[in-house]
């Protein structure tokens, strides 16, 4: 089952009350693949707020091939940025590139709100720690 697929809502997944995971296929990073994870815990138990985890490809010019930015905390299961992943193909890595998909990437997200940030704020969160993984993951 894909990632996306798997994770259905806080603390659950696809799996039947059968099932259990046997096995987990992580592929190896290709050639100029590059990843960062980024997060706003909270402080009373460590989880995060929002996090993000980034997976870059690209060329030697700087060239975005793939990206897949993955979030936690933001609403009730973890997302995928797919707007923002797909607004970043073929770009050149770039602080403009990455707002700009980013503010696409966001515009369909809600935020959850609970006894420790807003819905609102956790957007926000997203997109801060969003540019700040891609940044390191472009950085290498």
């Amino acid at each position: 089952i894909p990632a996306d697929q798997f994770f259905i809502g806080s603390f659950r997944t696809a799996l039947e009350s059968d099932e259990v995971i046997t096995s987990v296929h992580i592929p190896l990073p290709k050639t100029g693949q590059r990843s960062a994870y980024e997060k706003f815990k909270n402080p009373a138990n460590g989880y995060p707020v929002v996090g993000v985890a980034v997976s870059l490809l690209r060329r030697d010019d700087g060239t975005i091939v793939s990206c897949r930015l993955g979030l936690t905390g933001s609403e009730a299961h973890p997302q995928r940025l797919y707007q923002a992943e797909e607004a970043l193909k073929g770009q050149k890595a770039s602080a403009a590139a990455f707002a700009a998909a980013l503010s696409q990437g966001v515009a369909g997200l809600k935020g959850r709100s609970d006894l420790f940030a807003s819905g609102e704020y956790r957007v926000h969160l997203v997109t801060i720690l969003a540019e700040r993984a891609l940044t390191r993951a472009q950085a290498g």
